[in-house]
C-alpha cells in the first residue's frame, strides 16, 4: 500500500473528522477502508481523482475547475475529512511507517 492508498483507505473509513487518531487506530481505520474498497477500488479511486485533476489544468473556466474540485472531494468524502487522512498518514509516516513507492 502506498501513502496514496492510505489516504483514499482512511477517507473512506469511520475515522472521525475531529479528534485525536492514535497509530494503531490509524492502522484500524485504514484496514476497515481497505476492506470496504478493496485495494484495486482504492486506485480505481485514485485514478479517477488524478484524471479528474488533469482536466482541471486543462480548463481556464473557473466554473469547471470548481465543479471538477468538488467532484475530486467527493471521491475522498469531502475536503475535510481528505486533509484529515493525510494528517493521519502523515502521523503514520514519523510515527516510522515505510510506503511503497509508485505501486500500480
Amino acid at each position: 500500500m502506498t501513502a496514496s492508498d492510505a489516504v483514499v483507505a482512511l477517507a473512506v473509513s469511520d475515522m472521525p473528522v475531529r479528534g485525536p487518531v492514535g497509530v494503531e487506530q490509524g492502522w484500524e481505520f485504514a484496514a476497515q477502508g481497505l476492506a470496504r474498497l478493496g485495494l484495486a477500488g482504492i486506485r480505481e479511486r485514485r485514478q479517477a481523482a488524478g484524471d479528474l485533476l488533469a482536466r482541471t489544468q486543462r480548463t481556464s473556466d473557473p466554473t469547471v475547475q470548481g465543479v471538477l474540485y468538488d467532484a475530486v472531494a467527493a471521491l475522498y468524502g469531502g475536503q475535510r475529512r481528505h486533509q484529515r487522512a493525510v494528517d493521519v498518514v502523515s502521523s503514520l509516516t514519523r510515527a516510522g511507517t515505510v510506503w511503497v513507492r509508485n505501486a500500480r
